[in-house]
Protein backbone atom coordinates (compact mmCIF):
# COMPACT_ATOMS: atom_id res chain seq x y z
CA UNK A 1 0.00 0.00 0.00
CA UNK A 2 1.54 3.65 -1.03
CA UNK A 3 -0.77 6.54 0.28
CA UNK A 4 -3.75 3.75 0.79
CA UNK A 5 -3.50 2.74 -2.99
CA UNK A 6 -2.23 -0.75 -3.44
CA UNK A 7 0.88 -1.42 -6.15
CA UNK A 8 -2.05 -2.46 -9.26
CA UNK A 9 -3.85 0.83 -8.32
CA UNK A 10 -0.51 2.84 -8.72
CA UNK A 11 0.45 1.33 -11.45
CA UNK A 12 -2.63 2.60 -13.52
CA UNK A 13 -2.38 5.67 -11.89
CA UNK A 14 1.55 5.80 -13.72
CA UNK A 15 0.67 4.68 -16.73
CA UNK A 16 -2.39 7.08 -16.89
CA UNK A 17 0.02 9.99 -16.21
CA UNK A 18 2.47 8.78 -18.79
CA UNK A 19 -0.83 9.28 -21.41
CA UNK A 20 -1.88 12.56 -20.34
CA UNK A 21 1.62 13.61 -21.15
CA UNK A 22 2.06 12.17 -24.09
CA UNK A 23 -1.53 13.36 -25.09
CA UNK A 24 -0.51 17.19 -23.86
CA UNK A 25 3.02 17.16 -26.01
CA UNK A 26 1.22 15.58 -28.94
CA UNK A 27 -1.27 18.51 -28.48
CA UNK A 28 0.78 21.38 -27.60
CA UNK A 29 3.15 20.41 -31.24
CA UNK A 30 0.43 20.50 -33.27
CA UNK A 31 -0.67 23.51 -32.46
CA UNK A 32 2.99 25.54 -32.58
CA UNK A 33 2.51 23.51 -36.20
CA UNK A 34 -0.67 25.37 -36.98
CA UNK A 35 0.36 28.52 -35.82
CA UNK A 36 3.62 28.36 -38.43
CA UNK A 37 1.79 27.94 -41.02
CA UNK A 38 -0.64 30.93 -40.04
CA UNK A 39 1.87 32.93 -39.30
CA UNK A 40 3.49 31.83 -42.51
CA UNK A 41 0.32 32.84 -44.24
CA UNK A 42 -0.43 36.10 -42.77
CA UNK A 43 3.15 37.26 -43.37
CA UNK A 44 2.92 37.00 -47.15
CA UNK A 45 -0.46 38.77 -47.22
CA UNK A 46 -0.31 42.40 -49.06
CA UNK A 47 -1.72 44.79 -46.35
CA UNK A 48 -1.13 44.72 -42.62
CA UNK A 49 -4.75 44.36 -41.88
CA UNK A 50 -5.57 41.28 -43.92
CA UNK A 51 -2.75 39.66 -42.15
CA UNK A 52 -4.53 40.64 -38.72
CA UNK A 53 -7.34 39.31 -39.66
CA UNK A 54 -5.98 35.70 -41.11
CA UNK A 55 -3.93 35.36 -38.01
CA UNK A 56 -6.89 36.22 -35.71
CA UNK A 57 -9.33 34.22 -37.11
CA UNK A 58 -7.52 31.26 -38.37
CA UNK A 59 -4.36 31.55 -35.78
CA UNK A 60 -5.97 32.33 -32.47
CA UNK A 61 -9.28 32.14 -32.14
CA UNK A 62 -9.34 28.41 -33.19
CA UNK A 63 -5.92 28.14 -30.96
CA UNK A 64 -7.46 29.06 -27.89
CA UNK A 65 -11.08 26.81 -28.23
CA UNK A 66 -8.91 23.81 -29.14
CA UNK A 67 -6.75 24.12 -26.05
CA UNK A 68 -9.13 25.33 -24.02
CA UNK A 69 -11.52 22.51 -25.24
CA UNK A 70 -8.51 19.53 -24.72
CA UNK A 71 -7.20 20.79 -21.63
CA UNK A 72 -10.65 20.38 -19.84
CA UNK A 73 -10.75 17.10 -20.86
CA UNK A 74 -8.30 15.93 -19.68
CA UNK A 75 -8.65 17.91 -16.42
CA UNK A 76 -11.94 16.01 -16.24
CA UNK A 77 -10.25 12.93 -16.89
CA UNK A 78 -7.85 13.17 -14.60
CA UNK A 79 -10.56 13.79 -11.60
CA UNK A 80 -13.74 12.07 -13.39
CA UNK A 81 -15.88 12.70 -9.33
CA UNK A 82 -14.66 16.15 -8.76
CA UNK A 83 -15.31 19.81 -9.84
CA UNK A 84 -12.94 21.49 -11.91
Amino acid sequence: MIGGLSVRECAILGTLSVYFQTVVLVMYLVVIGWLYVIVVWAAVQESLVRAFIIFFFLGFLPTLIALRLRRRRIRRLKDPDGEF
